[in-house]
């Protein structure tokens, strides 16, 4: 037969019910939310489309529930009775001082040095360590940028840097803590060859009224 020429007692044989209803479901779709929509109360507010739930579907009948997720009704109390006690922090010549340090640290630029390595300054350097006189993974890295007296790298490691001149290279010796979070390298004994490739040193701006 030619496409929707089929008679229908040889379409039911090829086609069941269920899939006829669905495809037909499927046609009404959007004209039925139409409809639906036009049922809903003026003062809901819909979120997204509604989920469609088909309690009964017939040759000649059709029951669809939509469901349509809506902004929830709040109705909030009267706040001048709920009777909160709070009191207004004052500011102390202590914490303006602190809010402005903070302030200040915010605004920190770099500015390159020359001379030595001192606590505080940015070391720019590269590093690759050994144990055994081995190299390891994960220790060695190019252009590292670390201050100097923050307790990032191993304890001892910082300290051993202070003084060391831009362009130099040393050999920085210290052993990995017991509880350090890579097994293999816990309480080893390591050597780290760096070589320092610039300073860098934090300029905070002056306080002034802008």
């Amino acid at each position: 037969f030619r496409k929707g020429q089929a008679p229908d007692e040889v379409a039911k044989k090829s086609i069941s019910q269920a899939e006829i209803f669905t495809e037909a479901l499927k046609n009404e779709l959007d004209t039925l939310v139409k409809v639906a929509a036009k049922e809903i109360k003026e003062d809901l507010m819909v979120l997204d489309s509604p989920a469609y739930d088909v309690q009964k579907i017939t040759a000649t009948e059709l029951t669809v529930t939509f469901i349509y997720p809506v902004y929830p009704e709040v109705k909030l109390p009267d706040y001048k009775t709920l009777g909160i006690k709070y009191e207004v922090e004052k500011a102390t010549e202590e914490s303006v001082k602190e809010e402005l340090e903070r302030a200040l640290e915010s605004q920190v630029m770099l500015k390159e040095k020359e001379g030595s390595l001192s606590k505080g300054d940015i070391a720019v350097f590269d590093f690759e360590g050994f144990i055994e006189g081995k190299p390891f993974a994960g220790g060695k890295a190019e252009n590292y940028e670390l201050e100097i007296g923050s307790g990032q790298f191993i304890a001892g490691f910082e300290d051993q840097m202070v003084g060391l001149e831009k362009g130099k290279s040393m050999d920085v010796k210290v052993s990995f803590p017991e509880d350090y979070h890579v097994e293999e390298l816990k309480a080893k004994p390591s050597v780290f060859k760096i070589k320092l490739n610039s300073i860098k040193t934090k300029q905070k701006p002056e306080l002034n009224d802008e």
